[in-house]
C-alpha cells in the first residue's frame, strides 16, 4: 500500500492542507515545518485518516461537524483508491458515498493493524528511539529480550520479565525453609500448625452437643428477628424515599408535558444551531457593509472630480529633474571645486620653486627641463649606488667574520690544554655489562628471602588452624599415620554404621508420629454427629481444579473445548460454575471438619496403635545392638593412631586431616629446605661479583669500598660516562680547532675579493659623473637625488592635470546656465539666477506629479470600492440563498420563523437536559435505584403528602424489635462463652480444623497464583528465546550493514557472543575491539537500536506487502554527518517502500540535498508549501 495525497479540511484552528506525493511506486519524503507550522498537526490527521475511530483527548475538539480527512491510497495492484473520513458523533467514520473502499478492505490493504500496532511497527519518533536505547542499556544488550523488543516495538520488556520473576520468588521458596517468609510457604506452615492445634485438643461430647444445639436455637431466633427488622426497615426506606421524591416527580411530570408540547418541533443538532443564526447574522452584517461601500464610492467620485491637473510641467518633467540633479553639482563646482583648484595651482607652483632650488639653486622652473635624466640612465645609477652600498656592507660583515674565526680557535685550542688525556674503561664496561645481564641480583635475593619467611609463616598457619598435632612442624616429615587405604576402609564401615543408625532413627520417629496420630484419630472419634466422607471431598476438589484448568487453557492457550466448557458448566459462565465448585468444595471441607467418625473406624485404629507399639519395640531393640557395633568400631579406630600420639576424629575427618594439612605440610617442608639452599648460593654469586668490580674500577675512584652491588653498579656505570664525555669533548675540540683553520684561510680571500669590488664601483661612478655633472659626489645620496628628482617632474605633470581640470569646470557651469535659460523660456517664468528658477520648477512639478499620482490612487481605490461592493452582493447573495436553503427545508416563511424554529429546538434540547438532569437527581435521593421502580412507588402511594405518621409507627416497631434482639444476642453470646470454656478450650477442635481449612484454601489459592506466574514468565522466556531462534542471524545480518552505515563505519558490525548460556549482541569496532551494549555512548545505542529496528522493518517488507513507514524527527540528537548516513540508510530502504519523515529542522532538507543520490527524494517545506497552495 502506498499514500499518493493527503489533505485536511475545515480542523479547528488550523488551515486547509493537501499534500502531493506523487504516482511513484516508492520513495522518501521529507516534510518540514517549524514550530506552529502544523507538522504534529498533520501527523496525528494522517493516523485518523489511515484508521479512524474514536477522538481523543485534545483533538475532541478540534474536528468539527465539518471536519474532512481525505486522500488518495494505492492498492498491492497500483490502483487509485479515494479514502475520505468525517466526523460522527465522538467518532471519525467512512464516509461511504466519497470513498472508493470499504473498512474491511482498508483493514487487508493494512496488512490487518489496528492504529496501536500500526504506530508500534511502522511509527517511530524520537521519545522511541530513546527509550529503545535506553532498554538496550537496561536489558545489557541480552540477544533475546533486545531482538524481541525491536521487533514488536516495545521497550523495557527486562522489567517485565524482572517484575514476574520477582512475584514468583516473592510467591514460593522451593526448598521449604523453616524461617521462609514467602507467601505459599507462611500459608502452608500456619496450616501445619493449625493441624497441630486441631490433634492436641479434645471437647466432651455430651456438653459440646447440648450445648451447640442451644446456641444454634439461638442463632435461629436471632436470624428472625433480624429478617423481621429488615422488612420494617425497608418499608420504613420505602415510604421515606416516597415522602423525598413525589415533588421532585411531579417536576419530572411537568418537564415531560412541556416536552410533549413540543415534540412536533424539529431537534436540530448544536452545530446546525449555530450555523443557521450565524449565517443570518452574517447576512445582516453583509448588507450594513453594502450600504457603507455605496457611500465611500460616491465620496470618492467626488473626490476625484476636485483634484487639478498641471499638463505643460509634466511634459517638461525629464528635462525639469535633469537639470534638478545637476544643480547640486554646479553650485558645487562653482562655489567650490574651481576657488579650490586654483588655490591648489598656486600652491603647487610653490612646492616646485622649492624643490628646484634644492636641486639646482638659482635655476628657473622654465629651465627645469635640463635637469631631466632618461629614465636607463636613472635605473644605471640607482643600480650603480645599491652595488655600492652592498659590498660596502660585504666588506664590513668580512672583517667581523674574520675576527669571530679567529677567537673560536683561541678557545678550542685552550679546552683541550684543559681536558688532557683519556683513560681506558673497556675492561670495567665489559665487567659492569656481564653483572647487568644476570638481572638485578640482589632483588632477586631478598625476593627468595621474602619467599623463605613467607613458607615459614604458611607452615605456622597451617599448622595453629588444626588442633590434633601440637609438636614442631619439623618432625611431620617422619610421622607414623595409618594407610590411606586403611583410613578407607574404617570411613567405609563408619558410614554404614552411621547410615544405618540414621535409618532405625527415622523409623523409629516415623512410627512414633503414626501412634500419636493414632491417639489423637481415636479421641477426635469421640466427637459426634454426621460429615462427607474424605472421597466426596477429594472429588470436590477434583472437579474444582478441572475448572481451574479450564479457564487457564482459555487464558493462555486460546480457549478451551465447548464440550469441556458445557461438562463442567452447563449452561452457566463458566466463572459462575468455577466460583460455584469453589465454594461446594469449601463448604464439604468445614463440614468435614465438625462430624466424628464411624464405629468402624475406630476399631481400625485401635488394630493400627497395636501394630505401632509392636513395630516401636523391635526397633528400639535393633538401635541398641547398632550401636554397640558401632563402639567397637571406635575403639579400634583409636588404637590405629596410637603410634602418632594423635585423638582421632571419625575416618572423614581424618582423611581431611592428611590431605589438608599433613601432605601439604610434608611438601611446603621440602620447598622452605630447597629455597634455603637456593638463597645461600645467590649470596655467594653477590659477594664474588662485587669484589670483582671493586677491582676493575679502583684506577677510577679513591673512596671506601661498598657493601651493596646495586649502588656500586650505579656508581661503575657514571665512571663509564664521565670517561666516554671527557673523550667525546677531547674529540669535539679537536674538531673546532681544524674547522676554525679551515674558515680563516676562506675568510680572507674573501676579504681580498671585497676590496677588489669596491674600486671597480668606484671607478664606474667617476664615469656616470661625466655624463650628468649635477650628480653628488658619493653614491651614498644618489638614490635619494633621483627621488627629488623624479618627485620635481611628478609634481610638474600634476599642475598640467589642474589646470585641464579648472578649464573643463567652466566650461560646464557655463553651458548649465544657459540650458536653465532655455527651459525657463518654453515655461514662461522669470530667470533671475538658475539656482532659483531651477528650484521653484521642480517645485511646481513635484506638486503636479502628486495630484497626478492622488488621481490614479483614487482611481485604484474607486476600482477596488466597487470590486468589494461586487463581492459583498455576491456573498449577500449566497447567504439569502442558504438561507432560503433552511426556509425551504424546515418550512419557515421569513427569517423571524427560522429564528423562532431555532428557539424552539433550543428549548426542546434544554428542557431534554433538565428532564435528564432531574432524573439524574431522582436516582441519587432514591437510593439508586431504577427510576421506574421510584416511579411505580410514588404512583402506588395514595396520600403521599401524609406519609409520616406511618413512618413515626413503622420507626418505633423497628426499635422495640431492635431491643429484643440485643436480648437475644446477650443470650447467644453467653451460650457461646460457655462453649468455649469446655475442657480443652485452649484451643477449640472445631475452630482450629476451621482455621486449617481457611489456611489450607490460602495455600491453595497462593498455589495457583505462582502457577500462573511462573507459567507466565517462563511462556514469555520460552517466547523470547524462540523469536531469538527464528530472526537471529537473519536479523543480525541486516541490522551490521545498517549499523556500519550509521555509525560512518566506526563500527563494522554486530555479532552474539554467549557468557555461559546467555547470548549478548556485541559491537566490534574498527581496531576489531567488541563491545557490549553498556560500553557504548547513548547516542551509539540509540543508533544500535534504529539498526535493529530497520532491519526487522527490512526483512518484514520483503516477506509481507509494503506499508508506509512514517518517522517523527528521529534525528535530533545527530550530528550533520551521522544525519546524513540515516537519511542516505532510509533512502536505500525506500526503494522496497514509502518512507515519509516529518522534521521541524530545516537543516535535515539541507543535508538532504547533499546525497550522492536523490532520484526518490522529495522534500516539502509546509510554509512554503501551503502559500503556493493558497496562490
Amino acid at each position: 500500500m502506498k499514500i499518493r495525497s493527503f489533505g485536511v479540511e475545515h480542523l479547528a484552528g488550523g488551515e486547509d492542507f493537501r499534500l502531493d506525493f506523487g504516482e511513484e511506486k516508492n520513495g522518501l519524503y521529507l516534510i518540514y515545518g517549524p514550530n506552529e507550522a502544523g507538522k504534529s498537526t498533520l501527523l496525528q490527521a494522517l493516523l485518523d485518516w489511515l484508521f479512524g475511530g474514536k477522538i481523543e483527548g485534545s483533538w475532541k475538539g478540534r474536528y468539527i461537524s465539518r471536519s474532512k480527512l481525505s486522500g488518495v491510497i494505492e492498492d498491492g495492484e497500483s490502483r487509485p483508491l479515494r479514502l475520505v473520513r468525517k466526523k460522527k458523533y465522538s467518532q471519525l467514520v467512512l464516509d461511504e458515498e466519497e470513498s472508493d473502499v470499504t473498512e474491511e478492505r482498508l483493514f487487508q490493504l493494512l496488512n490487518g493493524y489496528d492504529k496501536e500496532k500500526f504506530s508500534l511497527l511502522f511509527g517511530f519518533d524520537h521519545e522511541r528511539l530513546r527509550n529503545g536505547g535506553e532498554s538496550l542499556l537496561q536489558s545489557g544488550g541480552q540477544a533475546g529480550i533486545s531482538l524481541f523488543e525491536t521487533g514488536s516495538g516495545l521497550a523495557f520488556l527486562q522489567n517485565l520479565v524482572k517484575e514476574l520473576s520477582d512475584r514468583s520468588s516473592a510467591l514460593l521458596d522451593p526448598r521449604f525453609p523453616s524461617n521462609s517468609k514467602k507467601a505459599v510457604n507462611l500459608a502452608y506452615r500456619a496450616f501445619t500448625d493449625a493441624e497441630r492445634a486441631v490433634r492436641t485438643s479434645a471437647i466432651r461430647g455430651e456438653d459440646w452437643h447440648r450445648l451447640k444445639n442451644e446456641k444454634e436455637a439461638a442463632a435461629k431466633k436471632i436470624g428472625e428477628l433480624e429478617r423481621k427488622i429488615n422488612a420494617l426497615k425497608r418499608e420504613k426506606e420505602k415510604l421515606e424515599r416516597v415522602n423525598r421524591l413525589h415533588k421532585s416527580f411531579r417536576k419530572l411530570w411537568e418537564l415531560r408535558e412541556r416536552l410533549d408540547k413540543l415534540a412536533g418541533c424539529p431537534v436540530l443538532s448544536e452545530d446546525l444551531d449555530e450555523q443557521i443564526l450565524q449565517t443570518i447574522e452574517e447576512r445582516k452584517k453583509i448588507a450594513e457593509k453594502i450600504e457603507a461601500l455605496k457611500g465611500d464610492l460616491r465620496q470618492k467620485e467626488e473626490e476625484i472630480k476636485l483634484l487639478r491637473q498641471d499638463p505643460l510641467v509634466l511634459q517638461m518633467e525629464s528635462e525639469i529633474e535633469s537639470l534638478y540633479e545637476g544643480l547640486k553639482q554646479y553650485i558645487t563646482r562653482l562655489r567650490e571645486e574651481i576657488p579650490n583648484e586654483v588655490s591648489q595651482r598656486e600652491a603647487k607652483e610653490r612646492e616646485l620653486v622649492s624643490l628646484l632650488d634644492s636641486l639646482a639653486p638659482g635655476m628657473a622652473l622654465e629651465s627645469a627641463s635640463a635637469l631631466r635624466i632618461p629614465f636607463a640612465e636613472e635605473e644605471k645609477i640607482l643600480a650603480l649606488a645599491e652595488a655600492a652600498e652592498t659590498a660596502r656592507a660585504q666588506h664590513d660583515r668580512i672583517l667581523e667574520r674574520f675576527a669571530e674565526i679567529r677567537a673560536d680557535r683561541e678557545k678550542a685550542v685552550a679546552e683541550l690544554k684543559a681536558l688532557g688525556e683519556p683513560k681506558d674503561v673497556s675492561r670495567l664496561e665489559r665487567l659492569v655489562r656481564e653483572i647487568r645481564e644476570k638481572g638485578d641480583l640482589e632483588a632477586a635475593l631478598s625476593k627468595k628471602k621474602e619467599e623463605i619467611e613467607r613458607k615459614r609463616a604458611e607452615l605456622d598457619a597451617l599448622l595453629h588452624a588444626q588442633s590434633l598435632w601440637r609438636g614442631p612442624w619439623e618432625e611431620l616429615e617422619k610421622l607414623p599415620v595409618p594407610l590411606m587405604e586403611t583410613i578407607d576402609r574404617f570411613q567405609k564401615r563408619w558410614e554404614e554404621c552411621e547410615r544405618e543408625l540414621e535409618k532405625l532413627g527415622e523409623d523409629l520417629q516415623k512410627w512414633r508420629k503414626e501412634q500419636e496420630e493414632t491417639d489423637f484419630a481415636l479421641k477426635r472419634l469421640e466427637l459426634d454427629g454426621p460429615m462427607p466422607t474424605e472421597a466426596e471431598l477429594t472429588e470436590a476438589r477434583a472437579f474444582r481444579d478441572a475448572g481451574w484448568r479450564l479457564i487457564r487453557r482459555e487464558w493462555l492457550e486460546g480457549g478451551a473445548a465447548p464440550e469441556e466448557v458445557r461438562a463442567f458448566a452447563g449452561e452457566r459462565p463458566l466463572a459462575e460454575a468455577f466460583e460455584k465448585s469453589v465454594e461446594e468444595a469449601d463448604r464439604i471441607a468445614d463440614l468435614l471438619r465438625k462430624e466424628s467418625a464411624r464405629t468402624a473406624q475406630r476399631a481400625q485404629l485401635l488394630l493400627q496403635k497395636e501394630k505401632n507399639s509392636r513395630a516401636i519395640e523391635r526397633l528400639e531393640g535393633q538401635i541398641k545392638e547398632k550401636q554397640a557395633a558401632f563402639a567397637s568400631l571406635r575403639e579400634a579406630w583409636q588404637k590405629e593412631w596410637a603410634a602418632a600420639g594423635i585423638d582421632p576424629k571419625s575416618p572423614a575427618e581424618m582423611k581431611g586431616w592428611l590431605v589438608h594439612f599433613l601432605t601439604p605440610m610434608q611438601a611446603g617442608w621440602k620447598d622452605w629446605k630447597r629455597a634455603e639452599q637456593e638463597y645461600a648460593k645467590s649470596l655467594t654469586e653477590v659477594q664474588e661479583d662485587l669484589a670483582r668490580l671493586v677491582s676493575a674500577a679502583s684506577p677510577f675512584r679513591r673512596t671506601a669500598e661498598p657493601r651493596e652491588l646495586k649502588p656500586f653498579l650505579a656508581e661503575c656505570e657514571k665512571i663509564i660516562r664521565d670517561e666516554e664525555e671527557k673523550r667525546r669533548k677531547i674529540e669535539n675540540a679537536k674538531e673546532k680547532l681544524r674547522d676554525a683553520d679551515e674558515k680563516l684561510k676562506a675568510c680572507q680571500e674573501k676579504l681580498d675579493e671585497a676590496e677588489a669590488r669596491l674600486k671597480q664601483l668606484a671607478g664606474e661612478w667617476a664615469d656616470m659623473r661625466e655624463k650628468f655633472p649635477h650628480l653628488p659626489e658619493g653614491t651614498e645620496i644618489a638614490a635619494k637625488y633621483i627621488g627629488k628628482l623624479r618627485e620635481l617632474f611628478g609634481s610638474l605633470l600634476e599642475l598640467e592635470k589642474i589646470e585641464a581640470s579648472l578649464a573643463k569646470k567652466r566650461a560646464y557651469c557655463q553651458t548649465f546656465e544657459e540650458e536653465a535659460a532655455a527651459l525657463a523660456e518654453k515655461l514662461g517664468e522669470p530667470f533671475a539666477s538658475p539656482e532659483t528658477f531651477i528650484r521653484q520648477a521642480y517645485q511646481r512639478l513635484s506638486e503636479a506629479k502628486e495630484g497626478f499620482v492622488r488621481r490614479q490612487s483614487m482611481e485604484t481605490e474607486r476600482k477596488r470600492l466597487e470590486l468589494a461592493l461586487h463581492q459583498a452582493k455576491e456573498e449577500e447573495k449566497a447567504r439569502r440563498s442558504q438561507i432560503d436553503g433552511f426556509k425551504k427545508e424546515y418550512g419557515c416563511g421569513s427569517e423571524e420563523a427560522l429564528i423562532e424554529l431555532v428557539e424552539k429546538s433550543r428549548a426542546y434540547k434544554s428542557l431534554d437536559q433538565s428532564r435528564s438532569e432531574q432524573e439524574q437527581l431522582i436516582r441519587e435521593a432514591g437510593d439508586h435505584l431504577p427510576l421506574e421502580q421510584l416511579e411505580r412507588e410514588v404512583k402506588e402511594t395514595e396520600n403521599p403528602e401524609g406519609l409520616a405518621d406511618e413512618i413515626g409507627k413503622l420507626g418505633d416497631e423497628c426499635g422495640r424489635l431492635e431491643r429484643v434482639l440485643q436480648e437475644e444476642r446477650e443470650r447467644y453470646w453467653d451460650l457461646a462463652k460457655a462453649f468455649d470454656q469446655l475442657d480443652g478450650s485452649r484451643a477449640d477442635a472445631v475452630k482450629n480444623a476451621q482455621e486449617a481449612e481457611a489456611h489450607w484454601a490460602e495455600v491453595d489459592r497462593y498455589w495457583n497464583e505462582y502457577l500462573r506466574v511462573e507459567l507466565a514468565k517462563r511462556l514469555l522466556e520460552r517466547e523470547i528465546e524462540r523469536f531469538r531462534e527464528q530472526n537471529e542471524s537473519p536479523v543480525i545480518e541486516r541490522a551490521s550493514r545498517f549499523f556500519s552505515r550509521l555509525t560512518l563505519g566506526r563500527y563494522e558490525g554486530l555479532f552474539v557472543e554467549y557468557e555461559g548460556t546467555e547470548p549478548y549482541i556485541e559491537a566490534v569496532d574498527g581496531d576489531g575491539i567488541r563491545r557490549r551494549v553498556a560500553e557504548l555512548s547513548d547516542g551509539t545505542r540509540d543508533q544500535l537500536y534504529l539498526s535493529l529496528r530497520l532491519a526487522f522493518i527490512d526483512r518484514h517488507l520483503e516477506e509481507n506487502g509494503p506499508l508506509p513507514l512514517i518517522f517523527d524527527d528521529i534525528f535530533v540528537n545527530f550530528d550533520d554527518d551521522r544525519t546524513k548516513a540515516a537519511l542516505e540508510v532510509l533512502h536505500s530502504l525506500s526503494e522496497k517502500t514509502q518512507l515519509i519523515y516529518f522534521t521541524h529542522h530545516r537543516s535535515v532538507l539541507e543535508i538532504a540535498g547533499q546525497m550522492e543520490d536523490t532520484r526518490r527524494l522529495r522534500a516539502y517545506d509546509l510554509p512554503a508549501y501551503k502559500e503556493a497552495a493558497l496562490k
